[in-house]
């Protein structure tokens, strides 16, 4: 079962690290002129960080790097809307006019 949390946990990074990538992405969509329809792939991210929480929860003697299942859920939630934040910031920033 550790196994599948450290899969879970992973993937939740890895799409975080997507979020981080999603402004590069869709400035080069605009420079080229694409009209590609955008989808959003936040459900996908709140289900692995909702997983790693209940498996935290669950497993009370469960630790990492030295979190609880209460500090994983602030930390995960954190890199959530740190995530987005930056791709709104930094969308924002690219696409304003001077």
């Amino acid at each position: 079962m550790d196994l599948l949390f450290y899969m879970i946990t992973i993937l939740f990074l890895l799409k975080v690290a997507w979020n981080f990538l999603v402004p590069l992405l869709l400035v080069r969509m605009e420079k080229s002129g694409s009209s590609q329809r955008r989808i959003s792939m936040m459900p996908i991210e709140v289900v692995f960080w909702l997983l790693v929480v209940v498996y935290a929860f669950v497993k009370n003697d469960f630790y990492i790097f030295g979190l609880g299942s209460l500090g994983i859920a602030f930390v995960g939630a954190g890199l959530i809307v740190l995530s987005y934040m930056t791709c709104i910031v930094f969308a924002w920033y690219k696409t304003k006019k001077n």
